[in-house]
């Protein structure tokens, strides 16, 4: 398990920074393809809506909507107790943690906790939520594929109960 977490890891890591750095722009006539540099901080950051989100929430999308590389890429930043409403994704979601402590859960499993370097893939269609501890927030890069541009099904909120485990 440990090597397939790396593996995804690795490949994760390779998929965004392509997708961060550079993207291959189709030129008329003889031009040949030209690389786009998307600049940190270019995209402004945005406070996770209401209906998605539990709690404070600030996503930071790494390439711009409507991109032609049909990749959603965001660094998403929860305050502690904060969360992700039960969502899916019609692709699938990795998700890699980059700093804090994070739970995750799909429907009908146990809630796992997660740290900086893990890899999490929710498959296609299976109902899920992440988000921070209780006590310290969690900054992960979401990747997704667009199916398009109706990749997230957004569902009901996790409820306090959910999220204690009571």
């Amino acid at each position: 398990m440990k090597k397939l977490s790396i593996i995804c890891l690795s490949l994760a890591l390779i998929i965004s920074a392509a997708a961060m750095t550079v993207q291959a722009k189709e030129r008329k006539g003889n031009d040949m393809k030209q690389i786009e540099v998307f600049k940190n901080g270019s995209i402004p950051s945005a406070k996770g809506p209401e209906a998605w989100f539990t709690g404070p929430v600030r996503v930071d999308s790494v390439m711009p909507n409507g991109h032609e590389s049909n990749i959603s890429l965001g660094l998403v930043t929860f305050e502690p107790g904060s969360r992700t409403a039960w969502h899916t994704h019609s692709k699938g979601q990795l998700v890699l943690i980059t700093s804090g402590i994070g739970l995750v859960q799909q429907e009908g499993g146990e809630i796992i906790e997660v740290h900086p370097g893990d890899a999490v893939w929710f498959p296609a269609n299976v109902k899920h939520w992440h988000g921070a501890s209780k006590d310290v927030g969690m900054t992960h890069y979401s990747i997704i594929n667009l199916n398009d541009n109706n990749s997230v099904e957004w569902l009901e909120h996790v409820t306090d109960k959910e999220y204690n485990n009571k």
